[in-house]
């Protein structure tokens, strides 16, 4: 009794193992659809495809998926860094910039305050250093120094 328990349980086995690996058939019938099957087409059809059926294997899959999960957490990391990196240049540009700008508006202020403090001189200076008495805008009499 136990040998006949074996032997059907070996058979189940052996045809539940036969029906896992079956081969998937791909073919158009004679109406123009494209047929799959896991069972062989009618006798007499042409164009026949027959590729082995890949089985699912859960343990791939799962490593598969934390790969996944790594690679993207990877890009999402790599792409936080880059714009880290691109907000502090775009900063220190900003700073460098509004640096010249401040450079040049104190040059261009003491430029202004050089030219009200000399307004005229240049034109009154004598060769010898000296300047002539002219009036200037104010009313005001300049004296020879």
């Amino acid at each position: 009794m136990a040998l006949k328990h074996l032997v059907i349980s070996v058979l189940i086995l052996a045809l539940s193992a036969g029906a896992a690996l079956a081969d998937l058939y791909i073919w158009t019938d004679s109406n123009g659809v494209k047929r799959y099957s896991d069972s062989p087409p009618p006798s007499g059809t042409a164009n026949v495809k027959t590729t082995e059926e890949i089985q699912y294997d859960e343990a791939a899959d799962r490593q598969r998926t934390a790969r996944d999960a790594q690679e993207v957490e990877r890009i999402h990391q790599q792409s936080a860094e880059q714009s880290a990196a691109a907000a502090e240049a775009k900063a220190k540009a900003d700073a460098e910039r509004e640096k010249k700008e401040a450079e040049l508006k104190a040059e261009e202020a003491r430029r202004e305050a050089y030219r009200k403090a000399n307004r005229g001189r240049e034109a009154r200076q004598r060769p010898d250093g000296s300047y002539d008495k002219r009036k200037r805008a104010s009313g005001n009499l300049e004296e020879d120094r």
